[in-house]
């Protein structure tokens, strides 16, 4: 049997890759949360880990011995991250570490996914339309800071100690059970509200002039299976569709997916004007590998907004 190690399984992402992997052939998978328990989840197959103490990444790879390792757990909100950045550090950089030190020390030939970002990119967004793995890592926020960081420590440890990591930079992805506290999935609630007559029906968005690449969460979790058994050891691959969408497009697909007249209306709150007009990358180095998209942002918008509108009823 194959044993596989989810870091982060309890999270977004995590539950979707569980799902994906849970009907594969001789692989026995072992969930791995921090303070919550994964639902519907054989109990003998999670481990509590908290990647914030080496002594607790260093007991539970003794213990699993895993010979694959999704290492997905962060603290994943870039607002949230300049409020929280030693927090952040200790999740994001100094836990992919501990992990990184466990597994030498107690599965050296494992393999390991590391789930980045591609806000490590950062200001070189501003300048170039169209970025490959091998362009700058310009961080602009704690949260980008802090998986470049874990993103050299994973390339140091492959070049150093021989490990077997390959590492996955995915922009942002969407699908249903994702935090409100990220932009799309806010508007979903948000829409939801309006139809229960709960909220006002207009639907408060910040700036909608970026142009930004969305996936759906079934494409990334599908990616970060093929670079588990494709991907080039020490190496990063972009994981994004080329094209992007301006953010108002996204607006007036979801208004009229509403089930009440709706309008929206720029709150300055919301703003945020440092962000980069342009976010976008080549993803032929991830394509080379037989990787494609099955579906796309406006399908998760779809499936987001039918979660909410069941949250908003329950």
């Amino acid at each position: 049997m194959i044993r596989v190690l989810i870091t982060g399984a309890s999270g977004f992402a995590g539950h979707y890759l569980l799902g994906l992997l849970k009907c594969s052939p001789k692989t026995e998978v072992f969930a791995a949360y921090c303070t919550h328990r994964v639902p519907d989840w054989p109990a003998r197959r999670q481990v509590r880990l908290d990647l914030t103490r080496r002594e607790s990444a260093r007991e539970a790879v003794r213990k699993i011995r895993p010979h694959e390792i999704y290492h997905l757990s962060a603290q994943s909100i870039p607002r949230l991250s300049w409020q929280m950045q030693a927090q952040t550090t200790a999740v994001n950089t100094a836990g992919t570490v501990h992990l990184l030190e466990a597994v030498r020390e107690h599965a050296p030939r494992a393999r390991i996914m590391f789930a980045s970002t591609n806000q490590v990119y950062g200001r070189t967004f501003r300048t170039k339309p169209c970025l490959k793995e091998d362009d700058l890592q310009w961080p602009e926020n704690p949260y980008a800071a802090t998986k470049s960081m874990a993103e050299l420590a994973c390339f140091n440890f492959a070049a150093v100690h021989d490990l077997d990591v390959v590492i996955a930079r995915p922009f942002n992805h969407l699908g249903a059970g994702q935090s409100d506290k990220l932009v799309f999935s806010d508007w979903c609630r948000q829409v939801a509200m309006a139809e229960a007559g709960r909220q006002p029906p207009v639907l408060g968005v910040g700036n909608l002039d970026a142009t930004r690449d969305f996936l759906h969460v079934e494409d990334v979790v599908r990616a970060y299976v093929l670079l588990m058994k494709k991907g080039k050891a020490g190496e990063a691959y972009n994981i994004c569709t080329g094209r992007g969408r301006l953010l108002k497009q996204y607006v007036h697909y979801l208004l009229s997916r509403a089930r009440v007249p709706m309008k929206f209306k720029v709150e300055k709150s919301r703003l945020r004007k440092d962000d980069p007009r342009v976010m976008a990358a080549d993803p032929r180095k991830i394509r080379r590998l037989g990787w494609k998209p099955r579906k796309t942002a406006l399908n998760a918008l779809d499936d987001m907004l039918e979660y909410w509108r069941g949250k908003v009823r329950a």
